[in-house]
């Protein structure tokens, strides 16, 4: 057997790996939100306190949000949030 096609029949045959979820699934983008946290905008304007949600690694709002369904929650309290 060729090792190409031996490698093929040994991921096959292994259980769980031919049933894992495709891999775009893994790629699909986190969202998080984080609650309460003091901001600096970079502007050098004083801290306010705001909610700042995630998408993907980018911020996407920043404001008084509200909790997505399924999404993650990060207690933001005596923590700031700063660009950079």
């Amino acid at each position: 057997m060729k090792p190409r096609n031996l490698l093929l029949a040994v991921i096959a045959a292994t259980p769980g790996v031919a049933s894992a979820p495709p891999a775009q699934d893994m790629r699909a983008p986190v969202s998080f939100l984080v609650m309460g946290a003091r901001v600096a905008d970079g502007t050098g304007a004083s801290l306010r306190v705001a909610n700042v949600r995630v998408v993907a690694g980018y911020v996407t709002e920043v404001g008084d949000l509200k909790p997505r369904e399924d999404e993650t929650v990060v207690d933001g309290k005596d923590r700031v949030l700063a660009p950079g």
